[in-house]
């Protein structure tokens, strides 16, 4: 997924611990757009790392990758109560999470580009 995100021009960081990817987030969140987080990691789940990053950016877009169908998480997905964009079940197809990826972030800079141009009128 890294290299297919790089190719496609975007800057991606990897992590494997979710506690360092908060803390990273916390001092950089300024810089992402979209989050994409396994559901099942030691020591906090996909779900929970959202909810806190988004604590941080209420904005940032979410995408979960789980091996469990996604009606096994919703419950977890409600009690955070937070909003996912995507939800891709393992085993994934790359060329549908480009796609989803792209969408979002063009939808994203849509908004963005809007919402500037409504300050400058």
């Amino acid at each position: 997924m890294k290299i297919l995100l790089q190719k496609e021009g975007y800057d991606v960081h990897e992590f494997y611990d979710p506690f360092m990817a908060l803390e990273y987030f916390k001092e950089n969140f300024k810089n992402f757009a979209l989050v994409i987080t396994d559901v099942r990691m030691p020591g906090m789940s996909g779900i929970e790392l959202v909810s806190k990053i988004k604590e941080i950016e209420q904005d940032i877009i979410a995408i979960l990758i789980s091996a469990f169908e996604k009606d096994t998480i919703e419950n977890e997905i409600k009690r955070f109560n937070i909003e996912i964009a995507e939800t891709f079940q393992k085993p994934i197809l790359l060329k549908k999470l480009r796609l989803c990826v792209n969408g979002h972030i063009k939808k994203t800079d849509i908004e963005k580009e809007e919402r500037e141009n409504q300050r400058s009128d």
